[in-house]
């Protein structure tokens, strides 16, 4: 039996990427950095990925000459490579067929804010604020996933508590937010405040164009943590920490 042939392009460790109308859309997350191609390359780059994509309608096709010249920027900017050990196959994230958000309705009594309460919060957005202040998004990304995986043995899995605890951050979360549309420092801060009631959420990313619109949440399952479920779902999914 033949072994079937690899995608002569990967994406690079650090590149996610989605389809959104027919277009290309990468997150680079060294770079920190989305970009995204013309419709008509849409094609031709899924194919050096191996991936089965429809061509999109709208415009003429690139010819072999421009397609060669665009792969070949692709991978002089670091979002394609043809090194098995710098990249892995190309993955599109599919939209959930459901999402819903967590309602303080499912708890009967909720719990009131203690001192210790407060002292987490304090402790989560003085955190928020440093790794924005200081540390680089990837090195951000890669801590909020080592320590998901590193912890998941002891993560509560109770949805009453989890519920609890995300009342609690609603609760508190005006004292140091203001901005609605901050979603990268807003997911980040509810991250951490959960964190610290030994809750792991999902980091999710999505995308949207006409106009680009980039946009963060908190979320676990088809469960919404930190946003409403209609505005998450028009995002495209582009990556999930």
């Amino acid at each position: 039996m033949t072994k079937p042939t690899a995608p002569p392009y990967l994406l690079r460790h650090n590149v996610y990427a989605a389809l959104v109308d027919g277009i290309f859309v990468f997150l680079d997350v060294a770079a920190d950095r989305y970009s995204c191609l013309e419709r008509r390359h849409t094609a031709m780059v899924a194919r050096a990925l191996g991936l089965q994509v429809i061509h999109a309608p709208g415009g003429t096709s690139a010819t072999g000459v421009e397609m060669a010249s665009i792969l070949t920027d692709l991978e002089a900017n670091g979002i394609l490579t043809r090194e098995p050990e710098l990249g892995r196959p190309a993955r599109l994230m599919e939209k959930p067929a459901a999402l819903r958000e967590v309602y303080a309705a499912t708890v009967e009594t909720p719990r009131r804010v203690g001192a210790l309460d407060v002292a987490r919060f304090a402790k989560a957005l003085l955190i928020t604020k440093l790794l924005q202040r200081w540390a680089p998004f990837q090195w951000t990304v890669a801590r909020v996933a080592r320590r998901r995986a590193a912890c998941a043995h002891r993560a509560v899995i109770d949805e009453t508590r989890i519920t609890e605890v995300i009342e609690l951050y609603r609760s508190l979360k005006p004292l140091a937010v203001t901005v609605r549309d901050e979603c990268l420092f807003n997911a980040l801060l509810c991250i951490e405040f959960l964190a610290s009631y030994r809750i792991y959420p999902s980091w999710h990313f999505g995308v949207r164009l006409n106009p680009f619109y980039a946009h963060c949440w908190v979320q676990t399952g088809e469960a919404v943590y930190d946003d409403f479920a209609d505005t998450v779902g028009q995002n495209q999914p582009i990556m999930a920490v």
